[in-house]
């Protein structure tokens, strides 16, 4: 019995061992396992949080672009308001400058439509309200560039600007538009037949306007005396005081080179070529659409290689066209 006893106790001894053998061998397994998978688990968690954090930063970015975007329209008028008061000044004086140098008419309409282009397709884009002054710029087939008091610059067909005022009485006459158009002119050609110290003389220039006053031409003529031919040309200053006159008085100032050649074959007698300086004035009478007649005095001084100059005086008339 007793041998027997101690064989069962001595099974259970050895299944105790195995079972414990069997523990510390897979429960390190077990719980190196388990902690790799908290591991992985963990990382992949870091990892979706990482991919949220970065879309939700887009998207605020993005909707930090919309919002600058939105604003960028803004920033030009933005800027426009807080402008330096003595540059707002300054703008303003051009723009009184401005208005002053052309005709002013008062719409009586109810309102004008100002468009983009001289043309019924191009858009409106600014109105006038009855009262309200317009300034002249030019005028292009029947349509007129016009400049309001705040700065607005369009096109207003001729339809319209029958119904402006030039004063409280006067309406706009479009017959007489085209006389706007001669005092802004800035090219000019023509030509002109006269007298040149008892010599008929034909002319021809052309010439360009700095402003409404100040001119520059080109004119060369001839003039076919009884005993020598003379052909003279010159370069002139011309300064017209009124040009919203339709009669204009203007004074002419220039130098250039006369050459004369003698007819005469009896008396042996030379080529003459000399410089000359001019003084004159005349006036520039508007007719109708591009055509004026024009008509002047001069006086010119013949710088010879003589002891004495000669003075020869021209009168001369003619017509011209302007654009």
């Amino acid at each position: 019995m007793s041998l027997l006893h101690f064989y069962k106790n001595w099974n259970f001894v050895v299944r105790l061992c195995k079972y414990l053998l069997f523990i510390s061998i897979a429960l390190p397994i077990f719980c190196q396992a388990e902690e790799s998978g908290v591991v992985n688990n963990r990382e992949t968690i870091s990892k979706e949080v990482e991919t949220i954090a970065s879309e939700n930063t887009d998207t605020e970015k993005k909707k930090e672009n919309v919002e600058l975007e939105s604003i960028k329209p803004l920033s030009g008028a933005l800027k426009k308001r807080l402008k330096n008061p003595e540059e707002q000044l300054e703008e303003q004086q051009e723009l009184l400058d401005e208005l002053a140098e052309y005709q002013k008419t008062t719409i009586n309409d109810a309102f004008i439509e100002l468009h983009t282009g001289a043309g019924r397709g191009f858009p409106v884009f600014h109105v006038e309200e009855k009262g309200e002054e317009i300034h002249i710029i030019k005028k292009k087939t029947q349509w007129y560039k016009v400049l309001t008091k705040k700065g607005h610059r369009g096109w207003v067909h001729e339809d319209k600007m029958a119904k402006t005022l030039l004063s409280e009485n006067q309406l706009f006459n479009i017959a007489n538009s085209k006389q706007i158009d001669f005092q802004k002119k800035r090219w000019e050609v023509g030509v002109l037949t006269g007298d040149f110290g008892g010599a008929t003389t034909l002319s021809m220039y052309g010439g360009w306007n700095w402003t409404e006053n100040v001119g520059t031409e080109i004119s060369v003529s001839q003039a076919l005396g009884s005993v020598s031919d003379i052909r003279y040309a010159s370069i002139n200053l011309t300064h017209q005081a009124f040009p919203e006159w339709r009669i204009s008085p203007y004074f002419k100032l220039g130098a250039g080179i006369i050459h004369t050649e003698p007819f005469s074959t009896i008396i042996q007698s030379e080529d003459r070529k000399d410089e000359m300086i001019l003084v004159g004035f005349g006036l520039k009478m508007y007719v109708s659409r591009q055509f004026f007649i024009r008509a002047e005095y001069l006086n010119h001084t013949i710088l010879t290689s003589r002891n004495d100059n000669d003075e020869i005086e021209e009168w001369k008339i003619g017509i011209s066209v302007f654009f």
